[in-house]
């Protein structure tokens, strides 16, 4: 097939795809697939020995959702959630969205600064935990901005708090004959779902009804999958494993949830549930190849910003292709490459807007690009975030006219394929997390002495970048020792925001605006570890 007629049959089936009747909400989603695949399996959390059947899985939800309801929630609450990859994680979600109610999840590895921060930050009302989170971190219900013991509602075993509601009861009591006291509609917000940025402190989407079932159709119908299994290794706070949980409901398909991500245990993981559709864990091709690869029976590979090289051996080594799916929290999936492409030269690329999506490079005029200029990507179309919550700046930053402006850098080429060359934004993306530099940097100038700081990202080839801070010390200082500097920032970041390369300096360059000049701190320096403290290591580079 030539290019040509591959983007112009892709456009005309984003176009039919565009046109078809679809859920109002993710209840009417529910229902439907209760009603027409009552008896499969939705979900299943495979370490824990935990399934639901489409049908069980909508019975537990209402009666959830009708406990919720007599407890207090009420359409429009925000309801914090901070818990493993467990069956009661997308339940909890669920029934909030029956109530109409919004769901702030919490990265499981927050330390209590950040938990503070999210919780009085979406103004929640209730928290669903797991007690030894709250334990661990020597935090009780009621103290600072948590709520009060009445409005934290506990998963699995509990030791002390027992005044607290507990989510079997709550099950064990509501009826599935629920009826909400306001009925959500398509517009109204399920998710504050928090990203990091640029300015610091991370950002809450809001996420909608409309959000989540445009994303489940258009990567479900663009890739033409069906009644398939899926293996979702994210966990759940993170907006892949919530896609995998709604791609099943739209689809019929089965998802298998990982305890955790885990390399070595992909390729079981693959066999183990005879996979046919996940997201590439890339450094598994680092590791020996197995007979189990080509056994488990994967069809598809999704991927993010993956070379033609890994695309390649993917194939070589599990018989099946992978396909690249750009996209971001505030506004799902953008681009994807078609399964039917096979120029390598394509496959290399973000492909073509997928359904339901529009695309636009900008250049930093404002006029926009021609194929072969490089400028910002916008995105457009149905269901994109609601705005940023309680942050009306980024709102006019990153929202101009219904445009999302990405922050990515891309290019088309003449053919019409769109391609990422870079990122505008001052983040790092370590092992697939997202990371504010200036979060980071905020934190180690709270400490003792320090006068700024700069952290940028070191090319890694295990996590695609490290994190570097460099330091610089209030004059006539001695400077602390690293392990100081990163004991403070453990206890006050998770640990994926914990620098690796550590290094003092004596001065920065500055820009004009008084922020520091992090190309010219980096310009020249081939080997940016080059006399830093390599933290994992415990030597100096």
């Amino acid at each position: 097939m030539k290019d040509d007629d591959i983007r112009l049959s892709w456009w005309e089936r984003n176009q039919r795809i565009e046109a078809l009747s679809l859920p109002n909400t993710l209840p009417d989603m529910l229902a439907e697939a209760a009603g027409r695949w009552p008896n499969q399996i939705a979900y299943n959390f495979f370490d824990r020995g935990e399934t639901r059947t489409f049908a069980q899985l909508r019975v537990e939800v209402r009666r959830l959702a009708d406990a919720l309801q007599q407890l207090g929630i009420r359409h429009g609450d925000h309801v914090a959630v901070m818990l493993s990859n467990r069956i009661e994680y997308p339940i909890t979600w669920l029934a909030l969205a029956e109530i109409g109610a919004v769901m702030a999840p919490i990265v499981l590895s927050s330390t209590p600064r950040e938990i503070h921060f999210f919780i009085s930050d979406c103004e929640a009302r209730f928290l669903v935990v797991e007690e030894p989170e709250l334990r661990t971190r020597s935090m009780r219900p009621g103290e600072g901005p948590l709520p009060p013991a009445e409005n934290v509602i506990f998963v699995g075993p509990v030791e002390e708090h027992r005044s607290s509601p507990r989510y079997d009861t709550l099950v064990a009591q509501g009826s599935a004959d629920f009826a909400p006291l306001r009925a959500p509609t398509a517009n109204d917000p399920v998710n504050i779902q928090y990203t990091s940025g640029t300015t610091g402190l991370p950002k809450g989407a809001m996420l909608s009804h409309r959000y989540w079932i445009i994303g489940a159709a258009a990567t479900m119908e663009f890739f033409g999958i069906d009644h398939v299994s899926a293996l979702s290794v994210s966990p759940f706070y993170y907006i892949d494993a919530q896609a995998f949980a709604l791609k099943a409901l739209y689809s019929g398909a089965r998802v298998d949830f990982s305890p955790r991500p885990s390399i070595n245990r992909f390729v079981d993981w693959l066999y183990q549930n005879q996979t046919s559709v996940t997201w590439l864990t890339e450094q598994v091709l680092e590791l020996p190849p197995r007979p189990e690869e080509r056994a488990a029976g994967v069809k598809l590979f999704l991927g993010y910003s993956q070379s033609v090289e890994t695309i390649k051996r993917t194939l070589e080594r599990f018989g099946a292709p992978t396909r690249e799916l750009y996209g971001a929290t505030e506004f799902g999936g953008g681009a994807a490459v078609p399964l039917v492409v096979e120029d390598p030269a394509i496959l290399g690329t973000c492909g073509v807007p997928l359904p339901f999506r529009r695309l636009r490079i900008v250049r930093e005029d404002g006029r926009e690009a021609v194929p072969g200029e490089v400028g910002e990507l916008w995105v457009s179309g149905d269901g994109l975030l609601q705005g940023y919550w309680k942050r009306p700046e980024a709102n006019a930053d990153f929202l101009a006219d219904g445009w999302f402006r990405t922050g990515d850098l891309f290019v088309q080429d003449d053919r019409g394929y769109y391609s990422i060359v870079g990122r505008i934004k001052d983040m790092i993306r370590r092992s697939e997390e997202n990371i504010s530099a200036l979060e980071v940097e905020q934190v180690i100038k709270d400490f003792p002495g320090v006068l700024d700081s700069a952290v940028v990202a070191v090319p890694d080839p295990e996590r695609e970048e490290e994190v570097k801070a460099y330091i610089l010390m209030a004059p006539n200082l001695e400077p602390p020792s690293f392990e100081e500097i990163l004991s403070h920032c453990r206890e006050r970041l998770a640990p994926f925001k914990v620098p690796r390369y550590l290094t003092f300096v004596d001065e920065f360059p500055y820009t004009p605006s008084e922020k520091v000049a992090k190309k010219q701190l980096t310009a020249g320096v081939d080997d940016l570890r080059a006399g830093a403290w390599d933290a994992r290591d415990q030597i100096q580079r």
